[in-house]
This record gives C-alpha cells, structure tokens and sequence, in this order.
C-alpha cells in the first residue's frame, strides 16, 4: 500500500524522505506521486552530499549515498575547485597542488578497486573501503539511511570516478599547459561544468554561455563514456541547441551512447525507440505526449524509415512543443488534448556516419524534419584516449605506451571493421585487467603488460 523507494537495475536504493501511499488512488496520481518524491529525494541527498564531501572519508562517503549523487558532486566539486584556483594570484600552483589531491584520491581508488576484486575472486577482506551498513540517521538534518549497494554497483561507482578524475587530471594538465588564469578564459568555459547554486538550492550544467537544469531524475549507475575532445564539442552543440528549444541530430558512432550519458549526466531519463514499417500517427503521438509530460529525452534512430507523412506530422508536433517549451509553457494542446509541459523535454536523432555502409539512405533528413532539428556531427572516436583512460583504471602501469599501441591497432580494426567498437576496447581492456589481476608475479616485468594486452 506504500511505496518507500526505487531500486536501480544494479540494486542500488533511493529511498524516499516520506513514502508515497498507493491504497485508493489511480496510477496518475500515485505515479505523479512517486516522480515527485524522487525528485525530492535526489535533490536533498545532493545538497546533504555537498556539505559531507570534505568531512566524511572516502571510503565511507561512497556507500552513503547512490552512485548518481556522489558522481554528480564530485563534478561540482571539481568546477568549484578549478573556479576558485582560476581566481588566486597565481593559478597554476593552486591548479597543482590540487593535481596532486586528485592523484592520491585516484591512487586510493584503485587501490579500493582492486580490494573489491580480492574480495569477489579470493573472498579477502575489504575492511578499507567498505562502510558499514549501520549507518546512523539524524532527525536534525532528515537523512535516510541507505543500504550498501551490491558489490557489482559499488565497482560501477568506484570505476566511473576513476574514469571522471582521470578527466579531471587530463583537464588541470591542459589549463596549466594553456596558461589559463581566468575562469572567464573559453578554454575553461567551453567544458562541461557543474554549478550549485546556494540561492536557487538547485545543479545547473554550464557549458560556454549554455545552461542547462539538472533533472533530477533517478537514472542509477553505470559505466561511462570517456570524456574525449570529440564528445565535448559534440556536447557543445547539444547544450546550445537544447538552449534554444531544438532537437538535435546527431550523425556518426556510438550516437546512441552519447545522448543516453548526456542524459544521465544531466539527470534525465532517456528512451530510445527505433523507426520501423510498425510505426504509425498513432504510436508516435503517444510517444511525443507521453515524453512531453514527464519531461524526459527521447532518442530516434532510422528516421528515414518514416514516410513523408509521418515526419510532416513528427515535425508538426514538435515545433509545438519546441515553442512551448522556448516560452517556458505549463500547458499545451495538442490533437485536441490539453498537456502538461515539463520544460525538461528534448528529442534526439541519430542517425549513422556519412561513411557507413547504410548512410546514403539516411544521409539527409526528411526536410519536414531539418528545421526543428539542429545538426551535430560526432567523428571517429579517439580510441588512443580512451585506451590510455581504461587502462589506468585497470593499473596498468605502462599504461601511455600500450594506449598508444591499442589506439592505433583499434582505429585501424574500426575502419576496416565497423564491427569494432568502443564496447569491443572495452571487453578487450577489461579481459586484460582481469589477466593482469591474476598474474601478480608478473607485475614487474617490463614486457608483461604488453604481453597480457596483446592476447
């Protein structure tokens, strides 16, 4: 009859501040119930999350809160680290000084990684780096108490910020290296940041003079993209799209993935549906209502599957929605039916690289469709960074040679193969990590690596 939380694919729990009563109620109303309690509950975990970030040790803090909320904090964290070292007298000593923070807490990271690995291979102790679950619960600041999530998502959490402060380090290297000393400067304001505003009490993202609001909707944890200059200038002209109330199409690989981590990092919910010869007027208007309503991402793939009909009445729908949400619209009608408009709202194309065998068909747009959707290009990933990223997160010591080996053996395979991947280099890296976990006599030699890589 009651409803306490929400527990991710992972097992992670958001439990809420106050549980939300089903018994005699419709579905609507109890949903619309749950949605705001969510919201609720990630919003006041965040801000208890900003105050306990420098007074709780690692170790603890991370099973204190899910994996979402310790992810985006430490990302305001970083922004306002960088911001106030770019505003002292001399900017790059203060930027090394927390270079060097950055590296102990990835020193430490890892070092928890592998005990949980210990841990899940050779059933060892894991007495660093698991808290307790009796975690205590204050009556004065209202937090509830969280369960200690499973092994698999406490590896997912300790990985993806491996993955975030590698990010960060790369990103403190280049602002020294540039001579950066304004946080006024583009090359600090054309990244994606993270602010928290103490008198709105909200997250707002900010990436060269685009905003955007946090969402706030429980997305749960998972592996993340890493951060590459292609994503960030494709990121770029996502953010100043979703600023003017516009789509974006995006072209090229691993679209799909980009627009569900760009949700996740701005916490939406993202759908994906693919065009098919099942689609018909009536399928995608409750599509586009029900996204309208709940204000989450919807991502298109085959769009060129529609027929010219279906995309004029697509582009009809969303020009409504697009000028609804650009005047900040509580309401709108459409097919004679009144809405509610969450302004969090936005829809994605994607659609393959021009080079790709099945680009001819799908290489332009529907013309109904070009003037509500803004055009983004993502090019060939750089397999050479995210090697080099992964590899650190799997200890690998020699990690900036094998990067370079790795990338240009994978860039080569993905241009002969478009069966290569970035989930291949993942499984590869992955596989190797594991091989290198088992052979700790190895460890000092200096071809080993290589060697259980090249396997």
């Amino acid at each position: 009859d009651e409803i306490l939380g929400m527990v991710c694919p992972t097992g992670e729990l958001l439990q809420f501040f106050k549980p939300v009563l089903t018994e005699d109620k419709p579905v609507e109303v109890w949903l619309s119930g749950v949605d705001d309690a969510m919201h609720k509950a990630l919003h006041d975990q965040i801000e208890n999350a900003l105050g306990d970030y420098n007074r709780i040790p690692l170790p603890e803090y991370l099973g204190l809160y899910p994996s979402q909320i310790v992810l985006t904090v430490a990302q305001i964290a970083f922004t306002r680290n960088v911001q106030l070292a770019l505003e002292k007298e001399n900017p790059p000593n203060t930027l090394r000084n927390y270079d060097n923070f950055l590296r102990e807490r990835v020193t430490r990271l890892a070092s928890m990684q592998q005990q949980y690995y210990d841990f899940l291979i050779h059933g060892e102790g894991i007495s660093e780096s698991r808290p307790s679950t009796q975690q205590s619960t204050s009556s004065v600041d209202s937090r509830d108490k969280r369960e200690f999530p499973s092994s698999e998502a406490h590896l997912l959490l300790i990985k993806a910020l491996l993955v975030l402060d590698i990010y960060c380090l790369d990103t403190i290297s280049n602002l020294v290296a540039l001579k950066v000393d304004s946080p006024l400067s583009f090359e600090w304001t054309r990244l994606m940041r993270y602010f928290w505003d103490d008198k709105r009490r909200t997250v707002t993202l900010s990436q060269a003079g685009a905003s955007l609001a946090y969402g706030y909707d429980f997305v749960g944890c998972s592996e993340r993209l890493v951060i590459t200059p292609q994503t960030q200038a494709a990121s770029l002209s996502v953010m100043h799209a979703l600023q003017m109330a516009a789509g974006a199409s995006i072209s090229g690989t691993h679209t799909t993935a980009f627009v569900e981590e760009l949700a996740a990092a701005a916490g939406r919910t993202c759908f994906s549906f693919t065009c098919n010869n099942s689609f018909d007027a009536q399928r995608l208007l409750h599509i586009v209502t029900g996204v309208v309503q709940i204000g989450a991402w919807a991502c298109f793939h085959e769009i060129s599957a529609l027929t010219p009909d279906l995309a004029s009445m697509f582009e009809q729908r969303l020009s409504h929605i697009s000028q609804a949400v650009l005047e900040r619209a509580d309401r709108l009608v459409l097919e004679g039916r009144t809405l509610k408009v969450d302004l969090n709202t936005a829809f994605f194309l994607s659609r393959p690289p021009p080079s790709a065998p099945d680009a001819p068909a799908a290489k332009r747009l529907p013309s109904a469709l070009e003037i509500v959707f803004r055009p983004v290009h993502i090019p060939p990933p750089d397999f050479g960074i995210i090697s080099d990223v992964l590899l650190q997160c799997e200890r690998f010591r020699r990690h900036v040679d094998l990067s370079h080996k790795l990338g240009v053996l994978a860039g080569e395979l993905h241009c002969t193969s478009a069966q290569f991947t970035l989930r291949d280099l993942r499984c590869v890296i992955r596989l190797a990590g594991s091989m290198r976990r088992a052979q700790t006599d190895q460890y000092d030699h200096r071809n080993a690596e290589e060697r259980i890589l090249m396997k």
